[in-house]
């Protein structure tokens, strides 16, 4: 899986010198993962492929990578439902790596994390909504 990482000087004299910063590179998710969100991680299946991009990442080899991405099959990919507090970037917590209990389909994880955001707001289920519901975003 591709990622970019760069380390940049702060200029704080109270902070550490340096603040390293990394990000995935993404593209349009393949069609076993559409359901779950418009994005997906580049995965790059070939070794020679990933090597292409380390030493000489052209045009061409990106195009490759775009490709291969687009190939993902549902077996290589495993997805694991994950507390809605990871939306928030400042949860941290070890509470993060306790599985989520067991439930019988994706709609139904995604009902439930609906009903916690409600109760978290003190909203009435019953009560319709002034304002448009939260957009989830999961990149």
């Amino acid at each position: 899986m591709p990622g970019l990482w760069h380390s940049v000087p702060t200029g704080r004299e109270d902070h550490p010198s340096t603040l390293d910063t990394f990000t995935i590179v993404t593209t349009d998710a393949c069609e076993p993962l559409q359901w779950l969100h418009h994005r997906m991680p580049v995965c790059i299946w070939d070794e020679a492929l990933a090597q292409s991009w380390l030493d000489r990442p052209t045009p061409a080899v990106h195009r490759q990578m775009e490709a291969q991405a687009r190939r993902t099959t549902p077996e290589r990919l495993a997805w694991y439902a994950v507390s809605p507090d990871m939306t928030n970037l400042k949860f941290r917590s070890k509470d993060a790596l306790q599985p989520m209990p067991k439930l019988k389909t994706v709609k139904s994880f995604f009902a439930a994390a609906a009903a916690t955001d409600k109760k978290r707001k003190g909203a009435s289920p019953t009560k319709p909504q002034a304002t448009a519901p939260a957009k989830r975003n999961i990149d």
